[in-house]
């Protein structure tokens, strides 16, 4: 049985510019190391293989988050087009179920008076309080 092997290291990087700078700027570090010219071989491969690694897999990835997006963007047009085509009219309740009535908004002078509870409560800095008044006043 063979083994299924991986291309070179230099073909590797040739198929992504950027790794391919990113390992020959690390061989020129290692060129540097005082090192004997064994271990800076050993330490080149090892370092290719790693940055080729990164790229392919980085590649992969960025097809991946590609094909989520578009998965992502076809459901949402999708929902979309079901909503816009739904009826409007909201469907009566079913007889004998309950109906949750939603409080209307507070008034503004409910509102600031909520603040000034939760900062004499100590549960809003000074900071915060006039940061909150001053997003309610406003225009």
């Amino acid at each position: 049985m063979t083994k299924n092997r991986k291309p070179p290291v230099a073909e590797r990087l040739a198929r992504y510019p950027l790794a391919r700078d990113l390992g020959g700027a690390i061989g020129r570090g290692v060129d540097k190391l005082p090192v004997g010219e064994v271990t800076r071989a050993t330490i080149k491969i090892k370092s290719g293989e790693v940055v080729a690694a990164a790229a392919e897999t980085s590649a992969a990835l960025a097809a991946g988050a590609g094909a989520a997006v578009k998965a992502g963007r076809d459901g949402f047009v999708a929902t979309r087009d079901e909503q816009r085509h739904a009826p409007s009219a909201t469907p009566a309740p079913a007889p004998g179920s309950t109906t949750i009535e939603v409080p209307a908004p507070a008034s503004l002078v409910d509102q600031l008076e909520r603040l000034q509870r939760l900062h004499t409560q100590g549960h809003l800095s000074d900071d915060e309080y006039a940061h909150a008044k001053a997003a309610l006043l406003a225009p």
